[in-house]
């Protein structure tokens, strides 16, 4: 059949509301029919490009048109419409959903297709861009009434073009149809450059995981055009073992500026869960494999997991990132930036460039479908107008290759940039974003449990433990070589080395050789955390009682063991000796325990004699409880009506003991156990809660078995056994932990592994998890520490509540890493019963790491990272075991950000709020080089 027109039925009244809503098939099945109108035999053939009419009313009569009805446009036709004008002489095509099907049963129908002109075999890949000029036609037409201007395309001069490049298309002439096809394409650019004429950007990501670097990860790789990979270096390094072609690949396409890597991580773990050190070494470990395996480090940071920080700015700046991608290509909520290219300004105040827009599905063809509106909407909001579209390897769309396709021919949809050329070359961001930790909603227990994850709750605060005790151990190698010890486990990875045998070392070089055969000897108590520590230190059967003074602070036996209430300074030591005769215990003239009351000198705690809880802490200033726990099920409904529903969904707590298990001069205990029984007296599971206090201590410890007779399932934030705290101000204030710093907090699901302040009225309630990082607030006064959650294997936990600590920090690292045991019988050190090696004058400020610098095998100087936890700026005086010759502060790779004042051993450091420093100081050369001592 001789067709005298291509007509399509849209299912809209003009191209102003063209539908960019339809999902899925119905997306497919509109674009497919008007792009494959565009196939270069239909438009040689009819001599024309496609018109398009309303579905709703239709041309009364077609005769001799081809006539394409996508699915979507079905409903809106007149009843009995498609088979009337088929009667009638149209050839009709509906029912058709892919473009390579309309195509086909598009072209059956044409008359001429066995005369010799026109049965030239044609370029499929000219073919393709015929295709691609027809999408980025109708994407122009939509852009431009997307951004309130009318059409400003010469529709006949571009007609001409197009039937020209057609007819050549199909006469064989190939070259002269691209050069028609070009002319086309710059038509509509000078079109798009009427209402924008300046560059829009496009973000082409593509998305790696283990099971994508072969074959697919390769062609993607091969194809034209600039592009990103979102890698980290554990798959780089998995790549350099299995797909070597595929690393040379790579590698070659980063050498020739086609590739940026984008990533920085060695792998994705829970980043909002982990220490500061614990990020900055993933992203060194990764920088490093990176390195090593593609001769290029990442300088654009971005993860593929859903977990940020407000750490992350500084850390990245001071890395040397130029820029970094804040999105999530896993869902949770993410703070929404009002610019696509910003300022992402961390905790500290510093800021790096980042991406804020939220990623495009390019496997998906409601992207290309909405891809003018997308583009519109950058256009007309962002100081740099870009989109970002993911795909895995292999899994674009068709519509995706139209718009690729374009790019060869002009930037009218976009530009396509590598993100290093995107961060180096486009305009500097004018705003800064800066994101509250609270933005950033907890999202790892859900997808733990629904993938089937075990210790959802309990792993993170094993890897917390980890990373806590591995910080100690850097701080344990330095004082080793302060005092001219090396263990040679230590030697070669002393992070990994048994802090036992670390702090034998150190404390048997600090003791020195026996004074005498009869010279006394005692425990020397070794701090490598950079406050000072006050803590229960427990000796052998058969030890001596120490003698009371102000470092040893309380004594007493339990049975054989002897317990002392030590204080030891930060970096530093102090050793407990024998007391001439048998000491004093200073034995409280009122017990630490009895019958159900736990006390000491700030405290009063009651148990529960019934259901064996804590039902009131009182302190000896204020009146009333200020403090309650108890342990319960959590099964929440879908729905709550009122508060009495809310109390409902927990279970209660009935002790069948109530039990005095430890009263010493030093230690108050007592144990509950019982059951946990729902609304009806159904037994849930058994418990068992010891509370413990110490005399002289701010902080009551709360050991806690639970044994459920079935685990909890379900959604982990709506079921779960948790640990329930109460307080009676409803309008006290949060606090949390963000990386080892303090933030306030008005979430209702809250991570925070380190401890939640409660502040009332000048008074502090600090909840201690002791590693476990999800907490959910049930009330204005309540706050659950989740323990059970589906998948949890975990039945005992530690966690400890306190009043009125002035800093909380540290007691949270005690609790989670307590820190070595003292070693036993050693002699008095020489300088005396107690020191300190290094000294941080502000207690607000940690050091989170401690190196020793070695030069030709010789202690020169040492290496520390001070975090300032507070959010309150300030001078800090910084003080080593011996006169400094220099100090500088740096970046994390080495480079001198500023000198700092020294005076004798003393360096000044200012702190802004939340900085993180390193600082690097070299020894006097003058003098005897010797050991210092402390």
């Amino acid at each position: 059949m001789n067709f005298q027109q291509l007509v399509l039925l849209l299912p809209c009244h003009s191209l102003e509301d063209f539908p960019t809503h339809f999902q899925g098939r119905q997306a497919d099945g509109l674009l497919a029919a008007w792009t494959a109108l565009w196939h270069p035999r239909l438009v040689a053939h009819t001599g024309g490009m496609l018109a398009w009419n309303r579905a709703d009313d239709p041309p009364p009569s077609l005769p001799s048109r081809l006539v394409v009805i996508p699915e979507v446009s079905e409903v809106e036709l007149p009843a009995g419409y498609a088979n009337r004008i088929a009667q009638e002489g149209a050839v009709v095509l509906q029912n058709l959903h892919d473009r390579p099907s309309l195509a086909a049963a598009a072209l059956e129908h044409l008359d001429d297709v066995s005369t010799p002109a026109v049965s030239t075999p044609l370029d499929g890949a000219l073919i393709e861009d015929f295709y691609a000029l027809g999408f980025c036609y109708l994407q122009v037409e939509l852009l431009t009434r997307q951004m309130r201007y009318a059409s400003n395309v010469d529709e006949l001069h571009f007609q001409n073009e197009l039937v020209a490049a057609a007819k050549a298309a199909v006469e064989g002439h190939h070259e002269l149809a691209r050069q028609g096809l070009g002319r086309c394409f710059d038509l509509l650019l000078e079109a798009r450059d009427h209402f924008y004429p300046v560059d829009a950007f496009l973000i082409d990501l593509t998305l790696v995981a283990e099971t994508t670097l072969g074959e697919s990860l390769r062609a993607s790789l091969a194809a034209e055009g600039p592009k990103n990979l979102l890698i980290s270096g554990e798959l780089v390094e998995t790549m350099a073992q299995r797909e070597p072609a595929t690393l040379t690949a790579l590698r070659e396409a980063l050498q020739a500026s086609q590739a940026s890597l984008v990533g920085g991580e060695y792998a994705e773990e829970e980043l909002s869960l982990s220490t500061s050190e614990a990020m900055l070494r993933q992203l060194q470990r990764g920088s490093e494999v990176c390195e090593r395996h593609l001769g290029k480090p990442v300088r654009v940071f971005g993860r593929r997991r859903y977990g940020l920080s407000p750490m992350l700015p500084q850390i990245l700046q001071k890395l040397g990132y130029k820029g970094a991608l804040h999105v999530s290509f896993d869902g949770g909520a993410m703070p929404h930036a009002e610019q696509a290219k910003t300022r992402w300004e961390g905790c500290d105040g510093s800021a790096i460039d980042a991406l804020a827009r939220m990623p495009l599905d390019a496997s998906d063809p409601t992207t290309f479908l909405g891809y003018a509106r997308s583009m519109g909407e950058s256009m007309d909001r962002d100081h740099v107008a870009t989109l970002l579209l993911a795909h895995w390897p292999g899994t674009e769309s068709i519509w995706y290759r139209d718009l690729v396709r374009t790019f060869a021919y002009g930037p009218i949809l976009g530009k396509r940039i590598t993100l290093d050329d995107y961060f180096d070359t486009t305009d500097t961001p004018y705003l800064l974003s800066r994101f509250d930790a609270d933005q950033y909603r907890p999202v790892y227990l859900g997808r733990a449990v629904a993938s089937g994850e075990s210790d959802p709750l309990s792993r993170p605060a094993r890897d917390l433990a980890e990373q806590t005790r591995a910080m100690n151990a850097g701080a344990a190698k330095l004082l080793a070589a302060v005092v001219g010890t090396a263990p040679s486990s230590t030697e070669a990875k002393p992070d990994n080395a048994p802090p036992s045998e670390v702090n034998r070392s150190v404390a048997q070089a600090i003791c020195g050789p026996s004074n005498g055969a009869n010279g006394p000897r005692g425990a020397l108590v070794l701090n490598t955390y950079s406050h000072a520590s006050r803590r229960l230190v427990e000796l052998q059967s058969g030890a001596a009682l120490p003698a009371v003074s102000d470092a040893v602070r309380h004594v007493g036996r339990a049975g054989d063991v002897v317990q002392a209430l030590v204080d030891t300074p930060g970096m530093g030591f102090t050793w407990i000796g024998p007391a001439a005769g048998e000491a004093d215990t200073s034995a409280p003239a009122v017990p630490l325990a009895e019958e159900n009351v736990l006390r000491n000198e700030y405290f009063e705690i009651t148990i529960h004699p019934t259901t064996g809880a804590v039902q009131n802490v009182r302190d000896y200033k204020r009146r009333g409880n200020q403090f309650s726990q108890r342990l319960a099920l959590r099964h929440a409904t879908a729905t709550r009506r009122s508060p009495s529903d809310a109390q409902a969904e927990y279970s209660v707590m009935a002790a069948d003991s109530v039990e005095v298990t430890a009263s010493t001069p030093v230690v108050g205990e007592i144990t509950s156990r019982g059951r946990l029984l729902d609304r009806h007296g159904n037994v849930l599971a058994d418990f068992q809660q010891r509370t413990r206090v110490l005399r002289g201590s701010r902080i009551a410890q709360l050991d806690i078995r639970i044994d459920p007779k079935a685990p909890p399932s379900g959604d982990p934030w709506r079921t779960h056994y948790v640990a329930r705290f109460a307080w009676p101000d409803e309008t006290a204030e949060l606090y949390r932990s963000v990386s080892m710093t303090t933030h306030e907090t008005t979430a209702r699901r809250i991570e925070s592994p380190h401890f939640v302040e409660v502040r009332s009225g000048g008074h502090r309630m600090t909840i201690l998890p002791g590693g476990l990082p999800l907490h959910r607030r049930s009330g204005p006064r309540e706050l659950d520490t989740l323990l059970i959650t589906a998948g949890e294997t975990s039945r005992e936990f530690s966690l400890a509540f306190a009043l009125d600590l002035t800093h909380s920090l540290p007691s949270a690292l005690e609790m989670i890493w307590p820190g070595g045991a003292p070693v036993e019988e050693l002699p008095q050190p020489a300088s005396g019963k107690g020191g300190w090696f290094f000294h941080v004058s502000a207690k607000n400020v940690v050091v989170t790491h401690w190196a020793p610098w070695e030069e030709d095998g010789r202690l020169v100087g040492f290496r520390a990272r001070l975090l300032e936890t507070e959010g309150r700026a300030g001078r800090v005086a910084f003080r080593a075991p011996r006169g400094l010759a220099s100090a500088r502060q740096t970046d994390f790779i080495g480079q001198t950000l500023l000198d700092l004042a020294v005076s004798g051993d003393k360096i000044s450091v200012d702190l802004g709020q939340y900085e993180w420093a390193e600082i690097e100081a070299r020894w006097q050369t003058s003098g005897d080089p010797a050991s210092p001592q402390p």
